[in-house]
């Protein structure tokens, strides 16, 4: 009684497990039969996570004024040298309204251009005033990579990037949130084609890991807001 087991009863067992056992093997050699007949293509890909938003090399924006990719911003401040002519060689910074003054030639805009493109630009328009202008654009100053933190952040204000960053990183850079910080509801707006949206993150959410994504690619004029 209790532990013991009569011996009917342990046959019946034996028998029971015995059977099991062989439909466990009669399912695996099932398997890999079926594997065999029909194999999976040798050039499949394995599988990936999908990549985060503003991974796309494409949409990275760029900080290194020597890429050939480089975009120059407001206040960045450009060196134009015209050879062989020093009243047209200066070293201006771009304006709020994204151009620059000039000799000859007046307002030409700067911001959004590659400094090839301005480059050819600057080479086209001060051909009305000299036979073969030789134009050379050089980016000595980068002050347009930056992004604005307001509210409850320990260093709010205007923050330059030397680089890409991420929204974790660039509240790091800014020294944290405070304690009174609602994590849950961080509000990154950007202005695009003059017209801003507005995104809303978990905080919480993006350092527990359930949400990776969240964690975005800052853009140069973006303004985090965290109430």
């Amino acid at each position: 009684m209790g532990w013991k087991l009569s011996a009917a009863t342990a046959w019946r067992g034996r028998v029971a497990r015995g059977a099991a056992m062989a439909g466990l093997a009669g399912f695996t050699i099932g398997t890999l039969v079926a594997a065999q007949q029909n194999p999976a293509p040798s050039g499949a890909p394995p599988s990936q996570t999908a990549p985060r938003e503003g991974d796309n090399a494409a949409s990275r924006p760029v900080a290194d004024p020597n890429a050939p990719d480089y975009v120059i911003g407001i206040e960045d401040v450009i060196q134009i040298s015209v050879w062989k002519n020093a009243d047209l060689s200066v070293t201006v910074p771009v304006r709020p309204d994204g151009k620059i003054s000039l000799p000859l030639i007046d307002d030409v805009r700067a911001a959004g251009l590659r400094p090839l493109d301005l480059k050819e630009e600057l080479t086209r328009r001060w051909k009305a005033f000299l036979s073969a202008p030789e134009v050379s654009v050089i980016v000595k100053e980068v002050n347009s990579f930056k992004i604005f933190m307001i509210g409850q952040i320990v260093r709010q204000g205007e923050l330059q990037l030397k680089g890409p960053t991420r929204l974790l990183q660039a509240i790091s850079l800014a020294g944290g949130l405070t304690t009174f910080a609602d994590k849950s509801k961080i509000v990154v707006l950007r202005e695009s084609g003059g017209i801003e949206s507005r995104r809303e993150i978990n905080y919480k959410n993006v350092v527990s890991g359930k949400q990776p994504d969240e964690n975005i690619l800052l853009m140069p004029g973006d303004t985090v807001v965290v109430p």
